[in-house]
Formats: C-alpha cells, sequence, structure tokens
C-alpha cells in the first residue's frame, strides 16, 4: 500500500510506534498510519506514529530475504536468518565467527549489498530443558514458545508459536 515502507516496531515502553520509511516526509506519514490501521486495525498506541529514515522497503527486503534464506541457512554455522523491522535490515545469526566468511560470500554471490545484512554471533541453538509434552500432548498446536536471549542484538525474549501438525 505504501511502497516508501520499511517496516515497524514499537519502542521499548510501547508507546510510539516507529515507521521506517524511504521518504519520511509528513504526506508519507499520514499514508503508511492509513495503510497500518487498513490492515491492522487500530494498533497505533497513544503516543502515534514516528517515522525514521529507512534506506530499503520492505518488498526490496523480502526479495533479498527470498533470495538470500536457502543459500545462506544451507551455509554450515548458521542459526537463524530474519527481516528485522526494529533495524530495517536482514540479519543473519551464527554459532560463532567462523562462518561469517562464508556467509558473507554467499550475500555477495547473491548480489545483496553487504550493508543491508547484519551478520551476528547468536551462539549455538540449544534445546529447552523440557518439552511442551509435560504440558500438553504435541498434536495440538497454537502454544506460544519463548525462551530468554541476550546476544549482540540486544536481550529479551524469543518468541514463537507452535504450529499445527501435518
Amino acid at each position: 500500500k505504501v511502497p516508501d515502507f520499511g517496516g515497524m516496531f514499537l519502542t521499548d515502553n510501547e508507546q510510539v510506534l516507529q515507521v521506517y520509511l524511504l521518504d519520511p516526509s509528513p504526506e508519507k506519514v499520514r499514508a503508511a498510519t492509513s495503510a497500518i490501521t487498513q490492515v491492522f486495525g487500530q494498533i497505533i498506541p497513544q503516543g502515534g506514529v514516528k517515522a525514521r529514515q529507512g534506506r530499503y522497503g520492505c518488498l526490496q527486503l523480502r526479495e533479498w530475504y527470498t533470495r538470500m534464506v536457502g543459500p545462506v541457512l544451507s551455509t554450515p554455522g548458521v542459526t537463524a536468518t530474519d527481516i528485522n523491522e526494529a533495524t530495517n535490515r536482514l540479519v543473519v545469526g551464527l554459532e560463532n565467527s567462523e562462518a561469517e566468511a562464508r556467509v558473507i560470500d554467499q550475500i555477495v554471490r547473491l548480489n545483496i549489498p553487504l550493508d543491508a545484512v547484519a551478520v551476528v554471533v547468536t551462539g549455538p541453538i540449544e534445546p529447552l530443558g523440557h518439552t511442551l509434552q509435560a504440558v500438553q500432548s504435541p498434536r495440538q498446536g497454537g502454544y506460544q514458545i519463548s525462551r530468554p536471549i541476550n546476544n549482540q542484538l540486544g536481550s529479551g525474549l524469543a518468541i514463537g508459536t507452535l504450529g499445527f501438525n501435518a
């Protein structure tokens, strides 16, 4: 709906919706605010919308991500990939720094600008110490799964949802 849109996120106090725009002019902010409300409903917090200067639009990030995800995730040492709405960039998580050169080579080969990608060491994937089986039958989906994180991107909770089983 707004090609200049590059992602959005809430501030720490969740009172302001930060919106990346390639053109953060007042008319683009109004257009983005209207589109957000049309798509997501009345989610604009009390503090309103604050425009941030974006470097990339969501459509461009998504195109690069689609091109990157298969080759990069199959690179030994890669633990995660993402479009990070809070930084207006792609992110690649690594077990350790040994995989960084291989990932950068892949990104260059895929013709994705290096400044559009943050490559960060997030550590190895660690299985949780418990399973959902202790709580509920694993056949039912829809459970929220969370684990604490603390890495170069910040700290908080990594949250996902257990989908249905096929």
